[in-house]
């Protein structure tokens, strides 16, 4: 498949993005956000405040143990200085609780805000829009992207005033102590910002450049999981994830260069701090010495102010990844919000009542604008009278679909104009425009909700102003009777209130067709646009609802193109168009007797000349069908139900506990080592760095001690050398620490890109050869697993790339710090290790644990959101059509809940101070040892709170962790069947035999085992034959062909291939055998060539010739190198570059490149012209000598061709033979014609007689 070049979203920078996010803040969040800025302002000027204690502390110490302070007034200074710091941390604490509490709920409600606005804008975009932007792009800006700005925003951003005032603070305070002292520290914060912002602004657009290449390769994951069941009949897996590390490797080829990056900021950034204390100590002694400082308190509150302003910048480094990532996503999500899209309301100047219903269209030329160089309609006139039946027919292709487009104003013609009533289209508002129009298209799409508010959805703009719920209810009723609906929706067991599941995929074709029309015409709009509305119809069922039409037609204009010319015949006007033009117009008499396009299409189709209206009986007269026809079953050929849980299988939900709670952390690590070992060598590097780190933080605490403790010496010959020496090994330690950051963070980013851009193509490569039931489990429609892999490749990238590293030094940090406060002195040791240092991992865990809580209820929640919004953007021509637009985002906004997330912090440092100073004052601990302990404690309990900062991110990891492997480990029962080799089979019986066999089979779908498809259905099917398959929408015929394919297995009885169960055989090899033709064709976007060659296991072994044939067969070929780019032109997200029937012939030839001995059709011409039809069935004769082929149709002409007729009602065979003895026989295939056409048996002999 090609490679698209990957482009960064144009627009403001991600700086200036990132304030523009504060245009969605409501004045009550600006209140909150500035209370909680003074928060977070006052939580950075604790620290700093804190110092000028901590120096009257060292003084007061210094004093104690040079002998020169009482006990009682040691005490006394104690218990004072004690006492502020209690104070100050009580402040500090709840300033930073605040601070947090208030950043995170505004940035909840903004994100809210913004998710609301992008779903807004997007459903309000023009249709060209999504032309070139998939519904996967769009769920990935609103799951990853807007969760990345919620992060930026809140209380990470809140950290940024925290440091800035801690700089300034510490800055001021340090400067009124001595100015000399802190200029020359503060030399290294100039030096770090110089290294920092250009390295960061490189990574800003390294970041940008992987976020758009993730959306593209989202598009690739969407319409694979989306279409799953035709990924898997043309066993094209490996293909699409062969296009899907494309994307992997562009990812790879540049995130290394990020961990260059990142190890070298958080290297400069730490090494920095260090820096100072060598700097301060050094210098500072010299001033002391020279007598210009007083005492050791005042070089210590310096000291411990520059430090404060280095660390400011050592705050900002977790931090900066988290707003440069926020800033991307604003840049990319406010391109959309920002977009001025033309709105028709201000040019409205008619309302829905003044309509008529009189189109005209006059010199409208139109090219999309995907392919501006190719027209589709070429100035074309046509008149379109109100009240009248308007019928368009022509060839596939041919631009009878593109009026449809035009006239809901999905897009604008490049010339001519388009009036309705004598008024151009421009005078009209969209929305009073589409409220006259009822739409039904060629594949319905229903929404995932209950059929009653599908119907109910026809009220345009969703809302039905005034009526009761009964009202409503007998306003759906009474639509769903008008279209033949509503006697298989009464039989279903919740009625009315039955959810159809993802694009309707829980009902048959035809029984969302005939929901689609009930929906169309609830409203009573004043034209009506039928896009081959019967297309996908059973015989029975076309004549009732094109009886239905007829009677809808009473006083309403009616625009129907239709490839069935039965149901147009009688049509006022009928418009013939062929390549963009009208070429024929008048009445069916007129035209035949004109002998052109339209004859001929006529004469291919066979028409009978005396063929009536249909007449049948009234619904509410045929009285309710049998519960096994009104199953709604017959779907299993596009595309598999997504939604309602096996209930034999409730494990096969990947956000169970049982799948995501079922291994710990460690064993998934040590399972992920040797799933992908690459990853351990750089892992082994990056742990000893961080073990390496850890070790720094006791040495660094003893250090201090010395560092304090020194200034006792002031005044004596051994200060300065002392000092020096002390300032060396600070030096020494900054360029170890510098070394050993640089090597964690590079190694653990390697291990972090390695093991995320392996869990992408192994998730989605596990994901795509699940069974069809897999994706029936709560929670798997398509788009919200592509978001949960999404999501779960950030999760485990995060934990490796960050979480793991961090955690690893602050616990080696914890645990040093404590053994060391034990051998120092045990009492003093006991208070910092066994109460200090528990009581910040106990807030910690308090907090983690809440936090993980509250995680798994918003993923659970992001998740579903995800798939509702990429179902509305996936049908948006849809929701358009109806003005649901509103509904959409109200029912988004609905959903969307607040989430506020509370950190811990505690006060225990003060406890410290009390204790040991009481130990001093007793003669029990020497002063240096106290500044040991009490540095360790310090040190300790700072790397336990920064360490549970962390903590959440592991447990979003173990779930991600345990879904991969749940994935990895599990074996699909019908996927993963490795049996007999059907070659062996295959030559066995190639001259002749049993092909298929049925025997006793009863079928029930997964998600609904109480409601029976097939009831000991048995039926063979010989090698070679050509059998047909036919009955009413719903009655089991697409579930056959399912059950050929293996997407299920039988409730009972036996399929039998060449003699042997089904289940018994290579899963794999057996479907090389076989190609499918589904109704709803699905294409992908990449080239025409790519997808033709989708299906073929050796690509390579295909010559150009051999393609052209197979699309000169589906009557294609033409059309194609027709185009400027011919087979290497891009079909667009699923295929919306081509028309229904260029795409339906595209699938033709598409299955005759796989050669198939079986070829399996359900519907597969439903979206052929006449003339299309008659070409592929005569290549079909062709190609399928010695072929088995099984076809579902509803088409007479497909009956005809057919060597057997089989007719299935109640999911057993009713009648079977060859079309002739059936309508000789006059049995229930005589009764099932009839229902369309009311004429004697000779009549049906003579017009249906099997071609010579």
């Amino acid at each position: 498949m090609e490679n698209e070049k990957t482009e960064e979203t144009p627009g403001p920078s991600p700086i200036k993005s990132y304030f523009q996010l504060w245009t969605h803040a409501k004045t009550s969040d600006t209140l909150l956000r500035i209370a909680g800025t003074i928060a977070y302002l006052a939580v950075g000027a604790g620290l700093p405040v804190m110092t000028i204690v901590f120096g009257d502390f060292v003084n007061d110490f210094n004093g104690w143990g040079s002998g020169g302070v009482s006990p009682d007034s040691f005490k006394d200074a104690v218990n004072k200085n004690a006492l502020y710091l209690v104070y100050i941390f009580i402040a500090k604490f709840t300033a930073a609780y605040f601070g947090s509490m208030l950043y995170n709920v505004t940035a909840s409600r903004i994100a809210r805000r913004v998710r609301l606005r992008y779903v807004e804008r997007i459903m309000h975009q023009p249709i060209a829009y999504f032309d070139r932007c998939s519904a996967a792009s769009t769920s990935t800006n609103l799951t990853s992207d807007v969760n990345h700005i919620e992060l930026g925003l809140g209380e990470k951003s809140g950290i940024v005033f925290q440091a800035i005032s801690m700089l300034l603070v510490s800055f001021g305070i340090a400067l009124s102590k001595n100015w000399k002292l802190t200029l020359v520290c503060m030399t290294s914060v100039p030096f770090v910002f110089l290294v920092v912002t250009p390295l960061a602004s490189v990574d800003t657009k390294i970041e940008g450049r992987i976020k758009a290449i993730y959306s593209e390769a989202s598009t690739v994951v969407e319409e694979a999981l989306g279409s799953i069941a035709n990924i898997t009949a043309l066993g094209a897996s490996e293909k699409i994830m062969a296009h899907f590390a494309t994307y992997v490797k562009k990812v790879m080829g540049i995130s290394w260069v990020r961990g260059l990056i990142w190890a070298t900021i958080v290297g400069m950034i730490f090494a920095s701090v260090h820096s100072v204390y060598a700097l301060c100590l050094f210098y500072g002694a010299k001033l002391a010495a020279a007598g210009e400082i007083p005492d050791g308190g005042t070089v210590l509150i310096v000291m411990f102010c520059c430090i404060l302003a280095s660390q400011s910048f050592g705050m900002l480094t977790p931090v900066i990844p988290d707003l440069i990532r926020a800033g991307v996503s604003a840049r990319r999500v406010l391109s959309i919000i920002n977009q001025k899209v033309g709105d028709s309301g201000d040019k409205a100047c008619l309302s829905v009542p003044s309509v008529v219903g009189c189109i005209q269209l006059r010199d409208v030329t139109f090219a999309y604008p995907t392919r501006p160089s190719l027209p589709v309609l070429d100035n074309v006139t046509l008149d379109i009278p109100a009240g009248k039946i308007t019928a368009v027919v022509g060839t596939s292709g041919s631009g009878k679909s593109t009026l449809v487009a035009l006239l809901e104003q999905w897009y604008s013609p490049q010339q001519g104009s388009i009036t309705l009533d004598g008024e151009d289209m421009e005078r009209y508002s969209t929305s009073t425009w589409r409220d006259a129009i009822g739409l039904v298209q060629q594949e319905p799409m229903l929404f995932n909700d209950t059929i009653e508010q599908n119907i109910l959805n026809g009220y345009h703009g969703g809302i039905c102003d005034g009526l009761t719920e009964e009202e409503k209810h007998a306003l759906v009723v009474e639509a769903a009777k008008k279209a033949d609906a509503h006697y298989f929706i009464s039989a279903l067991p919740d009625g009315y209130r039955t959810r159809v599941g993802e694009r309707g995929d829980r009902l048959s074709g035809g029984e969302k067709q005939r929901i689609a029309l009930a929906r169309a015409i609830v409203s009573n709009p004043k034209i009506l646009l039928l896009d081959e509305v019967t297309s996908s119809l059973d015989p029975e069922s076309e004549s009732v609802v094109q009886r239905a039409i007829d009677a809808a037609s009473k006083h309403r204009t009616i625009l129907q193109i239709s490839h069935s010319l039965a149901t147009i015949r009688h049509a006022h006007h009928i418009a013939v168009m062929n390549k963009g033009s009208f070429v024929e117009e008048g009445s069916h008499h007129g035209l035949m007797q004109l002998g052109g396009l339209y004859a001929r299409l006529v004469r291919a189709q066979r028409m009978p000349s005396h063929h009536k209206p249909a007449t049948a009986p009234k619904t509410e007269e045929s009285g309710p069908a049998s519960p096994s026809h009104l199953s709604t079953m017959d779907q299993a050929t596009a595309t598999t139900p997504t939604e309602k849980p096996t209930p034999a299988a409730p494990e096969l939900s990947l956000h169970s506990k049982s799948v995501t709670h079922r291994r710990s952390l460690l064993p998934n690590l040590a399972h992920l080592l040797t799933t992908y070992p690459c990853i351990a060598p750089p892992a082994f590097a990056g742990l000893i760095g961080a073990i390496g780190i850890g070790a720094t933080f006791p040495l660094t605490a003893f250090l201090y001690s010395k560092l304090i403790t020194v200034f006792q010496l002031q005044g004596t010959p051994d200060f300065t050398s002392r000092a020096n020496f002390y300032a060396l090994m600070f030096f020494v330690l900054a360029l170890s620490e510098m070394a050993l950051y640089w090597i964690v963070y590079y190694f653990f980013s390697m291990v972090s890109v390695t093991a995320e851009l392996g869990y992408r193509p192994d998730a989605l490569r596990a994901t795509l050869k699940q069974d069809s039931a897999f994706f029936q489990a709560p929670g798997h429609a398509s788009g919200a697993l592509m978001t949960m892999l999404a999501i779960d490749a950030e999760s485990i990238g995060n934990m490796l790339g960050g979480s793991v590293p961090i955690i690893t030094y602050h616990v080696l940090n914890i645990t040093g710090c404590a053994v060391m406060s034990l051998a120092v002195y045990w009492k003093l040791g006991l208070i910092s290790a066994l109460v200090c240092l528990p009581l910040y991992v106990v807030a910690g865990a308090g907090k983690t644990s809440i936090d993980n809580k509250a995680g798994e209820r918003c993923e659970r929640f992001f998740l579903e959101s995800a798939r509702f919004v990429g179902e509305a953007v996936g049908s948006v021509k849809t929701v358009q059509a109806l003005r649901l637009e509103e509904k959409v985002v109200r029912d988004y906004g609905g959903r969307l809940q607040a989430a506020v997330r509370r950190s811990t912090r505690g006060r225990l440092m003060a406890f410290m101070f009390w204790y040991g100073g009481k130990l001093l004052a007793e003669g029990e601990l020497s002063v240096g040892d106290y500044f040991i302990i009490y540095m360790a404690a310090m040190f300790g309990g700072q790397g336990a709170g920064f360490a549970f900062g962390y903590f959440a991110d592991l447990a979003k990891a173990k779930m991600a962790l345990n879904r991969l492997f749940y994935l990895l480990e599990s074996k699909p029962p019908i996927n993963s069947t490795k049996g007999i080799d059907t070659t062996s089979l295959t030559a066995a019986t190639k001259g002749g035999g049993t092909a298929i066999e049925f025997r006793d089979i009863s079928f029930s779908y997964p998600f609904r085992p109480e409601v029976p498809i097939l009831q000991n259905l048995n039926l063979k099917i010989a090698r070679g034959e050509n059998v047909c398959l036919v009955g009413r929408s719903g009655c089991g015929k697409s579930t056959v062909i399912s059950l050929v394919e293996r997407f299920y297995d039988t409730t009972t009885g036996d399929i039998l291939i060449d003699n042997t169960p089904l289940t018994l055989l290579d899963i794999n090899k057996y479907r090389q055998k076989l190609a499918l033709v589904s109704q709803e064709t699905v294409l992908y976007q990449c080239t025409i060539r790519d997808n033709l060659l989708l299906g073929v296991a050796d690509a390579a072994s295909l010559s150009d010739g051999d393609i052209e044939t197979a699309c000169r067969t589906a009557n294609i070929h033409d059309f194609i190198i027709s185009l400027p780019d011919g087979y290497e032109t891009n079909c667009g997200p699923r295929g919306a570059a081509l028309s229904g029937g260029q795409r339906q012939r595209i699938a033709i030839a598409r299955a005759l490149l796989r050669n198939p001995e079986v070829l399996l059709l359900d519907e597969a011409t439903s979206a052929l012209d006449a003339e299309s039809k008659v070409l592929f069935r005569e290549a079909l004769e062709k190609a399928g000598k010695g072929r088995t082929t099984v076809a579902v149709a509803h088409h007479v002409e497909v009956m005809k061709a057919a060597d057997r007729v089989i007719l299935i009602e109640q999911g057993r065979v009713a009648e079977e033979g060859s079309f002739v003895d059936l309508v000789e026989k006059k049995g229930p295939f005589w009764e099932f014609l009839r229902s369309r056409v009311f004429v004697s048996a000779t009549t049906l002999r003579h017009f249906f007689a099997p071609s010579k």
